[in-house]
């Protein structure tokens, strides 16, 4: 996610390096991806064990719930700069992500979803690959 966040950022420049509102909403996506590390990894320091399953499960509802908000913030994204491509292709497999990933923040301890999302989120990518100009 964070790649795919850089190599979007390119077309972008000019909007960034003109105004401090494009710059700051563009740190944005790299806040969230901060917040997901933050919940994605336990705290190493501690001398006690960590069953990193079980963290992984504990925290699912807050990880999705915030990939739900980077989908949303891509969607509005969409908006504040000049995309490239077919934007309206793109938005809708964005809020494809959108209901993928808050569907499974809600249903968090559904394995069997979350591999079924994951191949559906592999598909939706591709095809929003395929919707970039080339």
């Amino acid at each position: 996610m964070f790649i795919q966040n850089w190599w979007g950022i390119w077309p972008r420049v000019a909007d960034i390096n003109q105004s401090i509102f494009f710059f700051i909403y563009s740190l944005l996506p790299i806040f969230l991806f901060y917040l997901i590390s933050v919940i994605l990894f336990p705290d190493f320091k501690n001398q006690e064990k960590v069953v990193m399953k079980e963290y992984f499960y504990g925290n699912t509802r807050w990880l999705f719930a915030l990939f739900a908000v980077y989908f949303v913030l891509t969607i509005i994204s969409s908006f504040v700069y000049n995309d490239i491509g077919n934007v309206l292709v793109q938005n809708i497999i964005r809020g494809g992500g959108v209901v993928l990933a808050a569907t499974a923040a809600y249903f968090n301890r559904t394995v069997w979803l979350h591999v079924i999302f994951l191949a559906i989120g592999y598909y939706m990518l591709i095809q929003f690959f395929l919707a970039l100009p080339t």
